[in-house]
């Protein structure tokens, strides 16, 4: 699978004054770029658990988002970045798990659009979609997916990870108000200390991003 030539820009989702484009075009390829990622993830989780309500209808989503950030594309006569996320996608066979990584997603999707948004003050278009994908992130998946590990909890001995997500309640409610503090979603994040991201599964996943940096430094 052909790769972005600015590829790890793309993953650490940082506009570069290296970077041969513009700065409104690298916070369109970084934001594509994501919800490609996020695409993939759901599409592994929806063939995983089965067409499972939550990650179908996330799938959907994703998919309008990539309509609309490709119309901007296509008005900008911006090539369009290559989907290679799939080779990187690995998710946990716990239902539960999953949805954790995709609180913990969301939340960063959120961080991303409060970053981009300051690389296209004067392009009204990009920063009008910007909000209406930050706000999806926001006030739909987040919610649906936090009230979903929430109800599970209980009924799949998760209480743990239930009171972890208690802690950051208010937060949740502030996001879905329109009150977005990265400090404070940074400090959500760093609490999720998320099961699944340890031993093989988080060497192996450093194995393969590890191998692309090496590839990437040397082309």
């Amino acid at each position: 699978m052909k790769k972005n030539r600015d590829e790890i820009l793309l993953f650490k989702r940082k506009v570069s004054a290296k970077s041969p484009y513009l700065k409104y075009e690298q916070a369109l390829r970084i934001a594509l770029f994501a919800h490609f990622q996020s695409y993939e993830k759901f599409k592994a989780a929806n063939e995983l658990f089965d067409n499972f309500p939550i990650f179908s209808q996330a799938l959907q989503v994703q998919l309008n988002a990539i309509s609309a950030l490709g119309v901007l594309f296509e008005k900008y006569d911006l090539p369009l970045v290559k989907n290679s996320c799939k080779s990187y996608v690995k998710l946990p066979e716990d239902i539960l798990q999953t949805c954790e990584i995709f609180i913990a997603d969301e939340l960063k999707m959120i961080l991303m659009y409060e970053y981009l948004l300051d690389f296209c003050e004067d392009k009204d278009d990009i920063k009008d979609t910007f909000y209406r994908l930050q706000s999806l992130s926001c006030n739909e998946l987040l919610p649906t997916f936090r009230a979903f590990v929430y109800k599970g909890g209980d009924t799949l001995a998760n209480n743990k990870l239930v009171d972890k997500f208690n802690e950051f309640s208010a937060l949740a409610n502030d996001i879905s108000n329109g009150n977005i503090d990265p400090q404070k979603i940074n400090s959500a994040l760093s609490s999720l200390n998320l099961s699944m991201l340890s031993g093989a599964f988080l060497g192996a996943l450093g194995a393969i991003l590890a191998k692309e940096i090496k590839k990437d430094d040397k082309e």
